[in-house]
């Protein structure tokens, strides 16, 4: 196949996905590109687009618990709805928590906003924990990435103890 016949094949599976495809058909049919090969790129690139969107952040502490948060990503200042869960595993008498932290890029430097969403399990049971749904987040800026916290709420006065999972960076940004 000749260079310029495997450009017109990137270039039409690239229409398909941009334009829906139906003029599109008929000019590969016309330069003689496989139809069904751009198809098939473009249901391709249509399944990794969307397990991009999907995103899960994870925090684990050893003498505390266990919390994740997933959710997807909805465009560059966006998410769709959390399903959160945390899991005392600790058993010590006190309380384990989570709740949520957004990067955004406000005024050309990145803030760290913690969002409205704590979830508490002062249950102790191994294996169950709690779970929640919350809403989704929007922000006027940029939504840089998401991580989630695992927390012991200690004693009053003495600060919490906290274990953060790492950055999810949103593949939108």
């Amino acid at each position: 196949m000749h260079s310029a016949s495997k450009a017109l094949i990137l270039m039409g599976a690239t229409a398909v996905l941009t334009t829906g495809g139906v003029s599109t058909a008929a000019a590969q049919s016309a330069t003689g590109a496989h139809i069904t090969g751009a198809a098939s790129v473009a249901s391709a690139q249509d399944s990794e687009a969307m397990l991009a969107a999907r995103a899960k952040v994870t925090a684990k502490k050893s003498g505390i618990g266990k919390a994740s948060a997933t959710f997807n990503w909805k465009g560059q200042n966006r998410t769709g709805k959390f399903k959160i869960y945390v899991n005392d595993t600790s058993c010590d008498g006190w309380d384990a928590f989570t709740f949520l932290q957004f990067k955004i890029k406000k005024h050309g430097q990145f803030k760290v906003i913690t969002g409205a969403s704590r979830l508490y399990d002062d249950t102790c049971r191994q294996g169950g924990g709690e779970r929640k749904t919350l809403d989704r987040y929007i922000t006027s800026y940029k939504l840089h990435s998401i991580r989630i916290a695992v927390c012991q709420n200690d004693k009053v006065g003495t600060g919490d103890t906290c274990k953060f999972g790492k950055w999810k960076k949103n593949p939108k940004y």
